[in-house]
C-alpha cells in the first residue's frame, strides 16, 4: 500500500521527471505485489506438509495464468496492459493458492480473515493518511526527497498505531502484536533507564 500512494515521490526522487509516465506501472505492480504477499507462505507450508506434487501443480498453474494474462495484455496495450495483466494474474493465483491451502489444512475463510483483517485495515488506514498528508506538502514547499522521507515516517507511525489500536479493540488476542510488544517494551524500558542514568 505504501508504494501505491508514494509512487509519484519515488519516481521523482529516484528516476526523475522524465519517468512520470511510468507512475501507473509502478502503482499497478505494487498492487500485484500486495496480492503476492497474500500467498507468499503457501509454498513453504506445502513443503512442510510434504505436498511437493501439489506445489508443483500450483507453480505450473501460476505460470499458465501469468502467460494467459500478460501476453494478451502486452499485445493489446503494451507495458500498461502487461501491468494490468500482472494484477489480474496475481489475483487469480492468490485465490487458487489460498483455496488449495485452506482445503488441505481444513481452515475456514473466516479463520483466514480473522488472521489478516487487522494488518490489511491498518495498511488501508496508512495509505489514506499518507494520501491526505501528501496533498498538503506542496503548500509547505517540501522538496521531493523530504516529502518522501516524511511520507515513509508518517506511514510507519500510522501503521503501527493502527495495528496496535485494532489489536486492542479486538481484545488483545494472541498474535504477532503481543509477541512484538514483549520484545520491544523491555528494550524501551532499558533505553529510558539508560537515558535517565546518563543525565547529570
Amino acid at each position: 500500500f505504501g508504494i501505491v500512494v508514494t509512487a509519484p515521490l519515488i519516481i521523482e526522487v529516484f528516476l526523475g521527471p522524465k519517468w512520470r509516465e511510468a507512475l501507473p506501472l509502478l502503482q499497478l505492480l505494487a498492487i500485484a505485489g500486495v496480492m503476492r504477499v497474500g500467498y507468499a507462505n503457501v509454498g513453504p507450508a506445502l513443503l512442510a506438509l510434504g505436498k511437493v506434487r501439489l506445489l508443483a501443480w500450483l507453480s505450473a498453474i501460476t505460470v499458465a495464468i501469468l502467460a494467459g494474462f500478460i501476453i494478451p495484455g502486452t499485445i493489446m496495450a503494451g507495458s500498461l496492459g502487461a501491468a494490468y495483466g500482472t494484477v489480474c494474474a496475481s489475483f487469480f493465483t492468490m485465490s487458487i493458492h489460498l483455496g488449495a491451502t485452506l482445503r488441505l489444512t481444513g481452515l475456514s475463510i473466516g479463520s483466514l480473515f480473522r488472521a489478516v483483517w487487522r494488518p490489511l485495515t491498518a495498511g488501508l488506514v496508512m495509505a489514506l493518511a499518507v494520501s491526505l498528508l501528501r496533498s498538503y506538502w506542496p503548500a509547505l514547499g517540501f522538496v521531493a526527497i523530504v516529502a518522501l522521507a516524511a511520507a515513509v515516517a508518517a506511514g510507519a507511525i500510522v501503521y503501527v498505531v493502527a495495528v496496535l489500536g485494532l489489536w486492542r479493540l479486538a481484545g488483545a488476542p494472541p498474535g504477532a502484536e503481543r509477541d512484538i510488544l514483549r520484545l520491544v517494551l523491555p528494550l524501551l524500558g532499558r533505553w529510558r533507564l539508560a537515558v535517565g542514568l546518563g543525565r547529570p
